[in-house]
């Protein structure tokens, strides 16, 4: 829920600071990509924080190789995205990428949701993780569409 509330707070308060003023965060889709930003700068650095790196590593599907692996390569992967939709000529491509991503890395919020007993920060049932997935996807869309620069 952590990371809804991230999406969510960054955005209105991007959007709040674009009324008073701030060109940059001029409209929604600018706001969104704030937000985005905010968001999966909190999901990458979680990778490499325990105890969630170590949750991270519970879910990655076992027939999956290096588990430690992945889970630092989508950590940086979801930096270096966050920081992409920061600016302008790189923002659509960041969008875009993160959606690729999110749809990769779904397969361990299933394997998570399908587990007897998964670690205490994965416990969301399937249905919950992904209506917030289809939220995130969507916010990756309107950013990498909405012809902000």
């Amino acid at each position: 829920m952590a990371v809804l509330v991230t999406l969510l707070l960054g955005t209105v308060a991007a959007r709040v600071a674009g009324w008073l003023g701030l060109d940059y965060v001029d409209g929604w889709p600018a706001a969104i990509a704030v937000g985005l930003a905010a968001m999966f700068t909190l999901t990458g650095v979680a990778h490499f924080a325990p105890p969630l790196r170590r949750d991270l590593i519970a879910i990655v599907p076992p027939r999956l190789p290096a588990p430690g692996a992945l889970v630092s390569v989508t950590g940086v992967l979801e930096v270096l995205g966050a920081v992409g939709l920061l600016f302008g000529p790189t923002r659509a491509l960041a969008a875009g990428c993160l959606f690729l991503l999110m749809l990769a890395m779904f397969p361990a919020n299933v394997y998570a949701a399908r587990m007897p007993h998964p670690p205490k920060s994965m416990t969301s049932r399937l249905g919950v993780r992904t209506a917030e997935e289809l939220v995130y996807l969507g916010a990756v869309v309107v950013v990498g569409f909405g012809g902000i620069q």
